[in-house]
């Protein structure tokens, strides 16, 4: 196997069962048996268990962030978009009631208009 492959595979197997069992139930010999490698391997590439950790926290932190950026992206340019092309998503503005006609020059009969009990 060649030394990324290696790589790749003992960090596939770390990830899959740590997230099946927890930090504390899983050994390097579970990772180099699910990985299909030898424990100098993990050493060679990692040095220790808690850098294996700190690699996965690393590459998935790396992964998750270009997944949000990607996701950003796209919701910047739909937000860039023409407004010609959001005007049938948007609710129609209706005018606050003390600004319609008739309301009265200080707004204070907007209510009025809304109030039917109200002559």
């Amino acid at each position: 196997m060649a030394s990324d492959q290696t790589r790749s595979a003992i960090l596939a197997a770390a990830e899959r069962l740590y997230a099946d069992r927890g930090f504390g139930d899983v050994t390097l010999r579970d990772i180099v048996a699910e990985a299909n490698v030898n424990l100098a391997a993990v050493n060679y590439h990692f040095g220790s268990k808690d850098e294996l950790i700190a690699e996965l926290f690393v590459t998935r932190s790396i992964q998750t962030n270009r997944e949000r950026l990607n996701e950003l992206k796209a919701a910047e340019e739909k937000r860039r978009r023409p407004r010609s092309d959001r005007r049938h998503h948007a609710r129609p503005r209706r005018p606050h009631p003390a600004r319609l006609p008739g309301a009265g020059s200080r707004g204070l009969d907007g209510r009025a208009l809304h109030d039917p009990g109200v002559d």
